[in-house]
């Protein structure tokens, strides 16, 4: 046999063991699971699944499901999810695996008490239509280059509108500026 057939052999097994290493190292497993609520077990659609060592991440479909492959070895998985505490989940990859993830809110809502004035007072009252704005009210407002504008406050409440614009005329639901009283 001659010497070109040997040096082909010994090339393509270097090819093929150069080829075979390269496959190996780059081997893929998959993770996938659910994200869910841990009190209700509501799947948390839009969470997302992140390998912080591999910066490599995905986001969970309508149904709270999530799928991600990643090369064999160590991986640290960061699950988040708004209104929910964060959860870090170490793993040795070796082969597919499914992960189903439990969230824990942190959502601390305190109670809401809605007041109104009794309805009697408003009807029995002479001064129907007439807006009553405090200093602090039009101090809430967010002001635009300096001070806080009475006219521009006046100009939010309802039925409301200019004029023509940079005037001080108003008219309030269709009436002229003379037919409006500001005290």
């Amino acid at each position: 046999m001659d010497s070109k057939f040997f040096i082909r052999i010994f090339l393509f097994c270097c090819a093929c063991a150069f080829f075979s290493v390269s496959a190996i190292s780059q081997e893929k497993v998959t993770i996938n699971g659910f994200v869910s609520d841990n009190a209700t077990g509501e799947r948390l659609a839009g969470s997302t699944v992140f390998d912080v060592e591999k910066n490599t991440g995905t986001n969970c479909n309508q149904f709270g499901f999530y799928s991600i492959s990643l090369p064999l070895g160590k991986s640290v998985l960061l699950i988040r999810f708004v209104g929910f505490d964060s959860k870090i989940v170490s793993l040795e990859l070796v082969r597919d695996t499914v992960l189903n993830i439990p969230l824990t809110t942190n959502n601390i809502v305190g109670e809401v008490e809605v007041k109104a004035l009794p309805r009697a007072n408003s009807l029995l009252s002479s001064t129907l239509g007439m807006h009553r704005l405090t200093g602090k009210e039009i101090e809430k407002i967010p002001a635009v280059l300096g001070e806080p504008d009475l006219l521009k406050a006046i100009q939010l409440l309802p039925g409301v509108s200019f004029a023509t614009e940079g005037s001080t005329a108003f008219s309030v639901r269709g009436g002229s500026p003379d037919q409006t009283l500001i005290l």
